[in-house]
């Protein structure tokens, strides 16, 4: 059985994440078993469906050294598995046709191989 230590902290407004207002809730996770820290941060973008969204949430995890990031509203079709610059996206949106909510999670190159 694996143990886990988990350090949970929440900071408040960050203007490189998003729009004003927004906040940004950050757990580390240290695996007793190889004493590796992994950085998990969610943020909601409001929609990642324009022209370098990605690129820019992928320039602050590798910024803010976030090894998985769990993304809200990101508004794409469908759903999928990519890999864009050494990270690994994965996500699920709607099916009908219509950028409204979905879901996402992109994973650094050290957790999505």
């Amino acid at each position: 059985m694996a143990m886990l230590a988990v350090k949970s902290t929440t900071s408040g407004v960050s203007p490189s994440l998003g729009s004003p207002g927004g906040t940004a809730t950050s757990v580390e996770v240290n695996k007793m078993k190889w004493q590796e820290k992994i950085s998990i941060m969610t943020w909601n973008v409001k929609t990642m469906n324009q022209e370098g969204k990605l690129q820019n949430a992928i320039k602050e995890m590798k910024r803010m050294n976030i090894d998985i990031l769990g993304v809200s509203e990101m508004r794409w079709l469908d759903s999928g598995d990519i890999h864009i610059e050494d990270h690994r996206v994965l996500y699920s949106g709607r099916t009908d046709g219509k950028h409204e909510y979905g879901v996402g999670m992109i994973l650094s190159k050290k957790i999505g191989r």
